[in-house]
């Protein structure tokens, strides 16, 4: 086994290296600067090693984190939390949060959605 195998090995979390590069490409839109693995971590309050943890997928922001970077990006943290594949598009079920006229939902539906609030 080569150093890249176990490399592969331990990236539990391979969206992570994925959300750094966003992270980067998001704070240049709105700075106009270019950011390194080191300066992006002092710019959200983090260190490089835990910048350089989330990009090899060895673990992910917390929330705390999550949280620090919504805030700087004004980007709601549903957002983060699926870019890091914490969440999926499909547990977030963006149909049920953007309609709004209840008509538009099938008894089922809405019986379906009232039992899975209730447990």
């Amino acid at each position: 086994m080569n150093a890249l195998d176990r490399h592969e090995d331990v990236r539990k979390y391979p969206a992570s290296a994925d959300f750094v590069e966003w992270m980067k490409k998001k704070l240049a839109e709105e700075t106009g600067e270019e950011f390194t693995d080191a300066s992006l971590a002092r710019h959200i309050g983090t260190t490089q090693t835990s910048i350089h943890r989330w990009r090899t997928g060895t673990s992910v922001p917390s929330n705390e984190m999550l949280r620090r970077v919504s805030e700087l990006l004004t980007v709601p943290m549903i957002t983060l939390l699926i870019k890091t594949e914490q969440l999926t598009e499909d547990e977030v079920n963006p149909k049920l949060v953007q309609k709004t006229d209840l008509s538009d939902f099938s008894t089922n539906q809405l019986m379906s959605e009232l039992k899975r609030r209730v447990h």
